[in-house]
C-alpha cells in the first residue's frame, strides 16, 4: 500500500501517482486502497501472504482426493451438527482451497444429501437425538 502513497502527516497521505492528499486518521487505509482502485485502476491486496496463495495454478480435486473430503465433511456434519450449507460458504470454500492447494468449489447439496441418507440407511452414522 504505502509504496503508491507518502505520509505527510498522521492524518493525511500522497498519492505518489497523481500528487492528490488523502485522510488516512488512525492509520486507517481504505480510503487510500479506493483512491487506488477507482481511480488508478489498480488493485490493493489487504493480505498479500493469502492472495498469493490463491494465484496458485488452479487444479481440480484428483477424485480420490475429493471423495476423502467429501467423506470427512458428511462426518463434521453428523458429528459436529455443521451445517451442509457451512460448504456453500465462500469462507469455508477458500478455507479448504489454501488448506488443500486444490480449487474448492463446494459440494453439491442434492449429492450430499442422497449419500448421508444412504450411510443412515447403512447405519455408517448413528443419530443424534
Amino acid at each position: 500500500m504505502w509504496k503508491f502513497f507518502a505520509k505527510i502527516n498522521e492524518t493525511t497521505a500522497k498519492c505518489k501517482i497523481c500528487g492528490n492528499e488523502l485522510s488516512c486518521k488512525g492509520s486507517s487505509t481504505s480510503g487510500l486502497r479506493r483512491h487506488l482502485e477507482c481511480v488508478h485502476k489498480k488493485k490493493v491486496s489487504l493480505n498479500p501472504k493469502i492472495d498469493f496463495a490463491l494465484k496458485r495454478p488452479k487444479n481440480s480435486f484428483p477424485k480420490d482426493k475429493f471423495k476423502i473430503l467429501e467423506d470427512e465433511a458428511m462426518r463434521a456434519i453428523v458429528k459436529d451438527g455443521l451445517a451442509i450449507g457451512a460448504f456453500e460458504k465462500e469462507g469455508m470454500k477458500r478455507f479448504v482451497s489454501l488448506a488443500t492447494g486444490y480449487e474448492f468449489e463446494g459440494f453439491s447439496r442434492r449429492q450430499l444429501k442422497r449419500k448421508l441418507n444412504r450411510a443412515f440407511r447403512e447405519k455408517k452414522y448413528e443419530p443424534i437425538l
